[in-house]
């Protein structure tokens, strides 16, 4: 499912031509995760134990810096503005093509399947199912 979602994205991407699409989905997955993680331990969402409910609020603050420290300046913008080093990388590859195919792989695929990588550290803040 992961990878079909970021196919659409990448093919939103491709038609805006900017992979900067694809950043707000860095910050949003974990805390998506996060959430249906807790949902499913026991007690539910709102057993609010001090393990789990540190390593949820750590990660609110670590997606907080997406918003507010460090906007993706296309929520204002629109989608006319693109990542300085989406933009860098572009002018260094030999062509579109070629930034496309690194684009699809290296910023849109690994980032989807670290994502979910990275998940099971969280998910062990949970207390056994």
């Amino acid at each position: 499912a992961d990878c079909a979602g970021t196919a659409a994205v990448f093919a939103f991407s491709f038609l805006a031509g900017n992979s900067s699409v694809y950043d707000p989905y860095w910050c949003l997955a974990p805390l998506g995760l996060a959430g249906y993680w807790q949902a499913h331990a026991p007690g539910g969402l709102w057993a609010l134990t001090p393990r789990p409910t540190l390593c949820v609020a750590l990660l609110w603050l670590w997606a907080a810096r997406f918003f507010v420290g460090i906007p993706w300046e296309g929520w204002t913008r629109g989608l006319r503005h693109e990542d300085w080093r989406y933009a860098q990388l572009r002018r260094q590859m030999p062509g579109e093509v070629a930034y496309w195919a690194f684009s699809l792989v290296s910023l849109h695929m690994t980032p989807t399947l670290l994502v979910p990588a990275a998940g099971p550290g969280l998910h062990h803040c949970s207390p056994p199912f």
